[in-house]
């Protein structure tokens, strides 16, 4: 029995019924709470985006003629981690402060605390996310339409200027350590090529060498012939301690195991190699120079010039005051419905405790009351009778 009058309490009749009896106050606190949500949207201040759209291809990571020099990188989240501390390496404090004031931001203080926490607010006012593998979105907040609009193009040229240099300076690095290589190798090579031009001349030498022996057993050392052939032997000698000392002097420690023959055509295949990586690194350099037309890097959606404001949002300020309303509704029905209790008429209750109705005892006053209680016993009251219902 007591669950049957719970499930009669809860039940969809009785809560149309609350709603039938509240539903005026119900409306007025939803439109009120609405009403204040809009008068606190058009005094709040008015903050603008302007977005953007920048490409970052894959080809960026790639090298093909020069991966054992520069890495290659594949992996799709990996790349995603590199385009994203590109994007962030770009934002330099020196940018962010320039920025500032350039846009009257912020003002650059002695106090490196404070500059470092106005920093920290204006970055939050930067987005940029991934979109796609290759596709970052980049926004700006700002207090000012046409400000969102020329801070988002200064942000987006610093973002690909930064993109391109550092992809140039890596392929600077790699030039320059292809060409140190390719230099070592090529006075290997050039030491090398000095060993058969030695032997070459030691063999003339030593010809040389026994006609001056010769000649001396026939004139003496003042002869003109003898010191002619002693001047010519003491010149090559010291032309091939020259070659000697030449291919010492210019080969250290690591260009030395190059010098054997055994080596040399290891040493040509190298040089080639090296050769063709500093054309190719040539060739990409001299087209990248032009910063405007790099095959890696392109803006998708330029920036845009914000025509409405970003914050606050009319139309979410209204839902959010309409939602308010009827949560302070619901709260003040359930107030009201308790402290009204339950009231009900004879036949309401008659039906819901089951049982006929006979009819109504009348109300009696106090004073009905005591005159019935303290009545002398001569006196005869009567209680009137009830009501009979048809």
């Amino acid at each position: 029995m007591h669950t049957d009058n719970v499930q009669e309490t809860l039940s969809v009749g009785q809560i149309g019924a609350v709603i039938r009896r509240n539903g005026t106050l119900i409306l007025i606190l939803i439109c009120l709470s609405s009403i204040v949500a809009l008068c606190a949207a058009s005094f709040l201040s008015h903050k603008y985006k302007s977005k953007s759209i920048l490409s970052i291809q894959s080809s960026y990571f790639q090298h093909p003629l020069v991966s054992d020099v520069l890495s290659n990188v594949q992996d799709p989240s990996e790349m995603s981690a590199l385009r994203l501390s590109l994007l962030r390496l770009s934002l330099t404090d020196q940018f962010l402060d320039k920025l500032a004031n350039k846009y009257r931001i912020y003002e650059t203080s002695d106090d490196e605390i404070s500059q470092v926490l106005n920093r920290e607010l204006f970055l939050k006012r930067i987005e940029y996310f991934s979109v796609s593998p290759s596709n970052f979105q980049i926004s700006i907040v700002t207090e000012n339409a046409n400000t969102a609009f020329a801070a988002m193009k200064d942000i987006l040229a610093q973002m690909t200027d930064t993109v391109i240099e550092k992809r140039f300076q890596a392929l600077m690095r790699a030039r320059q350590a292809i060409l140190t290589q390719a230099q070592m190798l090529s006075s290997t090579l050039a030491a090398n090529k000095t060993a058969p031009l030695r032997e070459t001349l030691e063999a003339k030498l030593s010809t040389m060498e026994l006609n001056l022996e010769a000649l001396r057993t026939r004139y003496a050392d003042t002869h003109p012939d003898v010191l002619k052939v002693k001047d010519l032997t003491n010149a090559l000698a010291s032309r091939i301690d020259g070659l000697a000392d030449r291919q010492i002097s210019d080969a250290d420690d690591y260009t030395k195991i190059f010098l054997s023959p055994s080596s040399r055509t290891t040493s040509q295949e190298i040089f080639d190699d090296l050769l063709k990586k500093l054309s190719h690194l040539n060739i990409v350099l001299e087209m990248e120079r032009d910063r405007q037309n790099v095959s890696y890097l392109g803006v998708i959606e330029q920036p845009s010039l914000p025509t409405k404001a970003f914050y606050p949002d009319p139309v979410r300020f209204a839902l959010l005051g309409s939602v308010i309303g009827l949560v302070l509704a619901g709260i003040m029905v359930t107030v009201r419905e308790l402290r009204r209790g339950d009231i009900l008429s004879p036949d309401q209750a008659a039906e819901f405790l089951g049982i006929e109705l006979l009819g109504e005892l009348p109300k009696l006053t106090l004073r009905e009351r005591l005159l019935l209680i303290d009545a002398p016993s001569k006196q005869v009251f009567a209680l009137p009778p009830p009501s009979l219902e048809n």
